[in-house]
């Protein structure tokens, strides 16, 4: 539980500051993810480069791009 979590439930601040504190983890766990695909990209890129074996097999280039995700 949370502080801000914590202090709501013993009356001290209202819920404004639980969503708050909710949004900025809920975007550092974003970012945490967009960070892991873009070096699973990477690391596809690199071994797609060095010839690793992808003969037939059409992949999208992402990492060329950026490294956003579309979200439903």
């Amino acid at each position: 539980m949370s502080e801000a979590q914590q202090r709501y439930r013993e009356g001290q601040v209202g819920f404004l500051p639980v969503l708050d504190s909710q949004r900025v983890l809920f975007a550092a766990e974003d970012a945490q993810t967009a960070g892991a695909l873009a070096e699973s990209l990477a690391a596809i890129s690199l071994y797609k480069a060095l010839g690793g074996g992808w003969d037939g097999v059409a992949l999208p280039d992402y990492a060329a791009g950026s490294a956003e995700v579309a979200r439903p």
